[in-house]
């Protein structure tokens, strides 16, 4: 395996968190949406819900593991938003 320096390491998490989070509230846009149209729509409505309770899940494991680690959320840009608040 190839080392990797610190500096890249870090830019690569970053990158990741800030992917992750821009994609959650992508998902959760959709699913208000998809709320809307439920009824139309059923098979959308339940992919929608079920993508935003995967992103819910892995923001939730990040910053559990980040915080368990002393990392400072604001360092990974993932220090305003609540899973649990923000993407139901």
């Amino acid at each position: 395996m190839k080392n990797v320096d610190i500096d890249t390491l870090q830019a690569f998490i970053y990158e990741i968190c800030e992917a992750i989070k821009e994609r959650a509230l992508e998902a959760k846009k959709e699913k208000d949406k998809a709320e809307k149209h439920r009824d139309k729509d059923k098979e959308e409505h339940i992919y929608a819900v079920g993508r935003l309770m995967g992103f819910n899940e892995v923001i939730s494991i990040i910053q559990q593991t980040a915080e368990s680690l002393g990392i400072d959320l604001k360092d990974l840009k993932l220090d305003d938003i609540d899973p649990d608040k923000d993407l139901i």
